[in-house]
């Protein structure tokens, strides 16, 4: 949610964004051409089941499906490489440059470091993979991405990997992984050591009851 300087209120991500790219000065990050602009959009529409299927996987409890779940995750990655070779099969962004996509799927990217963290998912080194390894890999490499660390989103998505998104609170717990410490603090205390152990326990094999499928 953003309040704009007259106290009008924008929601959803993405809009936040096409609103600041026109709103503060300098270069644009949408594409000025038209065919450009509606192929940089059809990139875009792909970052929906990108994310879900990266969520559905960390949220995952149920060890059966957790193949099920890296098998719809690495669909999307096909899908998107297959769109990068058709349109830019040698460069290392969409176009030339950092542009409207790569601002939509480099946050994606960095908070799917959870999903190296508690599920162990690597990319496969394979060819349908290598122009959408390329791709994350400049968008990850990009200054803009250097914000946030692997270890800050690894602890604010915790209470994904137990099954709670959103902000919703684990059984037993009065705060969510998602409440920040104090400026100037970073230490968490327990939930320190329950990220290693969910880590640990997801790994080898765990409990059952939320599964990736959606009804």
């Amino acid at each position: 949610m953003l309040e704009t300087p007259d106290g009008r209120i924008i929601k959803e991500s993405f809009v936040i964004l096409r609103y600041l790219d026109e709103a503060i000065d300098g270069p644009a990050l949408r594409r000025s051409d038209p065919v450009e602009h509606a192929i940089e959009f059809m990139l875009i529409t792909r970052e929906g089941p990108f994310t879900m299927a990266g969520y559905l996987f960390v949220m995952n409890q149920d060890r059966d499906r957790r193949d099920a779940c890296a098998d719809k995750l690495l669909y999307v990655y096909r899908d998107i490489n297959d769109f990068l070779i058709e349109h830019n099969p040698d460069g290392r962004y969409l176009f030339e440059d950092f542009g409207l996509a790569e601002a939509v799927f480099a946050p994606i990217f960095m908070r799917f470091w959870f999903l190296e963290y508690y599920e162990g998912f690597q990319l496969p080194d394979t060819p349908e993979y290598h122009r959408v390894r390329a791709w994350m890999q400049a968008c990850l490499s990009h200054e803009v991405t250097g914000q946030i660390t692997r270890e800050e989103i690894v602890k604010l998505y915790y209470d994904y990997a137990l099954g709670v998104g959103n902000g919703a609170l684990v059984e037993g717990r009065s705060v969510s992984s998602f409440t920040l410490p104090p400026i100037g603090e970073t230490d968490r205390g327990p939930l320190e050591t329950n990220i290693a152990i969910t880590q640990a326990t997801k790994l080898s094999g765990s409990s059952p009851e939320l599964s990736c499928s959606v009804s």
